[in-house]
Formats: C-alpha cells, structure tokens, sequence
C-alpha cells in the first residue's frame, strides 16, 4: 500500500512463466527497457543485472530454464482461450483485488473449476479466474524429436524432413524428399523394430529422426514455447494522493542472454514475437482463394498458437492470392501494407488495424511542457498531396480512385501524386485504398520525438496534441514508446502527423 507521505518512486513487477521473481531480482537490476511500437510487427523487453558475484549466471538462470519448460506428453493442463487474456484475482469475484493476468495460449498445469470461477496457483499464491476462459486439454510434447513412436498420438501436428516411405517397413519406392513439410500425424505403427513407424498426413512413413514436434520447421531442436516474460512498471504515489500508477508492458517470450564484463552484466531480451518462432521462420507457398484478410490473418494466427484480432471496418476480399516462399508473418504484413493497414504482434495476438491510431487524446505538449529533451525533423520533401489508386480489369475497364490531404490546393505547381496500381473492385474501394495510402507515406513528414520523466499514459497508438509549435501544431500519433527504469524512469516518445483522421 501507498502512502501519501511517501517519496514518489518506480518499481518494476518481474514475472517468469507467470511466477513473480520481483523480489529476486531487484537487487541485481540495474535497467529495464521496454519499447512499445504502434506496429513494427513486435513489442521488446530488455533487462539488464550486474552479476559481480556470479550467482545468477552461473546457477540461478538455469534453474529458471529448467522450470520453464512446458508439461510432459499426456498431462492434462488448461489452456487460456479468452482472447483478451484472463485478469487473476485474490478472491472468486470481481471485488477482489488483481494479481496478475494470464495471456492467451498461456498453459496452466492444474486448475480447480467451479461454476463461475476456476481456482489456480499463481506466482506462489492461490488465485481465481474466469472458468469460461479456460479449456482443459492434454499437454503435447515439449519440442524436438520423439524418442519413441509412443510419445506422439493421432492428430498430433509434426514436421518432418526426409523421404516418406510407401509402408512403415520401407517396403517400395521412396516418395519424393520434403523438407520442413507441417503435418498430422494420421498413423502410428508402435511395434517394435520398425523402421519408419509414423505416417505423416498423406505423403507416406517417416523415422522418428525425421520427424519433430509442432511444427518446429527444424526436425527437432526447438521447444513449441519458450521462457514467458511479464513486466509491470510501477510508478508509486506518482501525484502525492497515495496511488499507484502502473503499466503493464505485456507477455515477452525470451529470445536471448549476453553475458559480459568484469564485472559481469547480464542482458536478457525478450520479444513478442521471438525470431526463431515457425511464424517467422518457416517458409511457405500456397494459393489463398476467394478469402477476406480477416480470415487469412485467423488462420494463421491458429495455426500458430495465436489468436486475431481485426480492427478496420473495410473487410479486403481475395479473389485469388499467392503466398511464394515467404514466411507466415511476413505474407500477412505485406497484404496489410497493400490495404494500407498495420499490423501489430501483443500478447500472443495479431492485430491488423487501420493508419488512424487511437484518437484518445493523452496529453497536450507546448513549448513551454515539462520535458526533460526534445527533436523535431521534417522531410516535406517526401510529401505526397494526392494519391490515385487504378486497376484496368481483364474487359478493358478503368477503376480508379483519388484521395488529397487536408490542405490541398489543386493550384499549387509543387503538388506531387502518389501512384497505386492494384487491383480493386469498385471505385469506393479504390478510394477508401488510396486514402489509405496517402496516409501511410506522409506518416513521418514531420518526426517530433520527446523525453519525458516515467508516464505509464504514453503508450504507442495514442493522440498527443502540439499546441504553440506554429506550422507544426496538430494531432500526433506516438508511433514508440520507450519506457527505460534505472536510475530513474523515462519515456521516449516518437510521433507521426494524425493527417486530419
């Protein structure tokens, strides 16, 4: 609890595979540095202990990876599937006090299900959630190759990499080698001695040394999930009436640890979306057919261990769209820039969504506001007025579309046109695309950046208004926000020009 009389200070909540190792850690952490982008595809976290004594290296993170990792093959286990994520309170009810949260996809060893309220332990306590957030399943194996057919189960999603044998025995000619193929397993030949004793969708037999669990890409090597990573900031009695202000920077999964020195520092880094994730990694071709964006992302999210979310109004249609050797996220990121959209990776969510942000307005800044440093660039040259957007179909017809920034004057001689040429289906969507083009080019005309002691308010997708700035005046959108605990409490943050939306 808080008191008024209290000095005003920040205190960082550490979370690992939902255990609170605050208490732990604080006497090593020296910096914590987490960056929320507006897109960008991910969100970081980076936290950075002196370690002179050389406990934490040497012992204390390999314990840490050893409790991270997932459940054995065939224990039961509960699955949060409540998109927005799951809030754990102290008590079963709504009355009681916030622990905690629990993100989509996060699995749970154990849980004690009532009507409403499902009993867990939590970070070393007894908390409640949502039951209908929940689903019981069985947990699947940990990563990498199976040491025994019996490990896997019908159904269970494999990739394999090798020749597929045409029975179990090797009997036959070979079929063609594949590489990284993502599959189910539809049978299983559990006698002993037999060569080639799992049948992998319909291509044929594999080894077990072909053959690795989840949909690794790698045959092996890979855990389906890493270390998680939560982390609160917590700005204590930041207005002197005795309340906390905190903000919760999310789920991180851990993607590396440096170790340097003397005196030896340790850098942990955390994404939200980790660069050996199958998402990323794995490479595919496929045709997608007479399918919206919404259900492309939906689809890839599920297929992932993610769920979506799409936030524009406008659902794009695909008649026919080919995806050619590029990874999931990357095919998903090219489709949302053609549309003029953004996508965004959070708590184990793909989040497509429009160039207007969020128009929720946080703060107005003037020259004379209390921040600690301050730049501001432009690049008018870059500066596109209008933008068509046209597409001749097959019969020889023209669509096209226009759309022109607030302040166009069709008499200037410098005004400079933006050309899309993509397909569209009718002249509304070929506006509604241009506009959204005109506004992802000029987004970074103007390029204010501010530092500002700690404020959990400054979050990316947020509106902040410049007022007393001249021709720079206006609505802004914070495109990231670095927030950096360690001698003290900072946030950095970088604007676009809302254009009016």
């Amino acid at each position: 609890m808080s008191y008024p009389e209290l000095a005003r200070r920040t205190a960082c909540k550490i979370f690992l595979n939902y255990r609170d190792v605050s208490a732990d850690l604080e006497p090593n952490l020296t910096s914590l540095s987490y960056v929320d982008n507006e897109d960008e595809e991910t969100d970081d976290l980076q936290l950075q202990l002196a370690d002179a004594d050389g406990l934490f290296a040497k012992s204390w993170f390999g314990d840490l990876v050893n409790f991270a990792s997932v459940p054995p093959s065939g224990v039961t286990e509960y699955v949060v599937i409540e998109k927005a994520g799951l809030i754990v309170r102290s008590g079963a009810g709504e009355k009681y006090a916030k622990l905690g949260t629990l993100p989509y996809g996060a699995r749970l060893p154990d849980a004690d299900i009532a009507i409403k309220w499902a009993k867990i332990a939590y970070s070393g306590k007894t908390g409640y959630v949502l039951a209908s957030g929940l689903k019981k399943e069985m947990a699947e194996p940990s990563g990498g190759a199976p040491t025994d057919a019996s490990a896997l189960s019908i159904g269970n999603e494999v990739t394999v990499t090798g020749c597929p044998q045409y029975t179990s025995y090797g009997e036959g000619t070979p079929g063609a080698y594949v590489e990284r193929y993502t599959g189910k397993v539809t049978y299983l030949n559990l006698r002993e001695g037999v060569p080639f004793p799992v049948c992998v969708a319909s291509l044929g037999w594999f080894s077990l040394a072909d053959v690795g669990f989840g949909g690794s890409g790698d045959g092996g090597g890979e855990r389906k999930e890493g270390m998680k990573i939560q982390a609160v900031i917590a700005l204590l009695n930041r207005d002197g009436d005795g309340k906390d202000r905190e903000l919760d920077c999310g789920f991180f999964e851990l993607d590396s640890v440096k170790l340097s020195g003397p005196p030896t520092v340790v850098t942990i880094k955390a994404t939200s979306l980790p660069y050996t994730s199958t998402i990323r990694k794995v490479k595919k071709t496929r045709s997608w057919e007479n399918i919206t964006l919404s259900e492309i992302a939906a689809e890839i999210a599920g297929k992932n261990g993610m769920t979506s979310m799409y936030l524009p109004h406008r659902h794009k249609l695909y008649k026919r769209v080919e995806q050619n050797d590029v990874s999931d996220i990357a095919f998903l990121e090219k489709l949302c820039s053609d549309a003029g959209y953004r996508l965004k990776v959070a708590n184990n969510i793909l989040i497509v969504f429009d160039q207007i942000g969020d128009k929720t307005l946080v703060r107005e800044i003037t020259p004379e506001s209390d921040f600690v440093k301050y730049s501001i660039s432009t690049g008018k040259d870059s500066t596109y007025t209008s933008c068509r957007v046209s597409f001749y179909t097959p019969d020889g017809v023209l669509i096209e579309g226009y759309a022109y920034c607030d302040d166009y004057n069709a008499d200037n001689k410098n005004n400079e046109q933006l050309e899309i040429h993509q397909r569209v289906d009718s002249v509304a969507e070929a506006e509604a695309l241009a506009a959204a083009q005109l506004k992802k080019h000029n987004k970074f005309a103007v390029k204010p950046v501010f530092t500002f002691a700690g404020n959990p308010a400054l979050q990316a997708g947020l509106t902040v208004r410049l007022t007393g700035w001249g021709a720079l005046s206006g609505d802004y959108v914070i495109t990231k926000a670095t927030h950096t605990v360690g001698s003290g409490y900072t946030t950095q943050i970088e604007l676009r020009e809302a254009n009016g939306a």
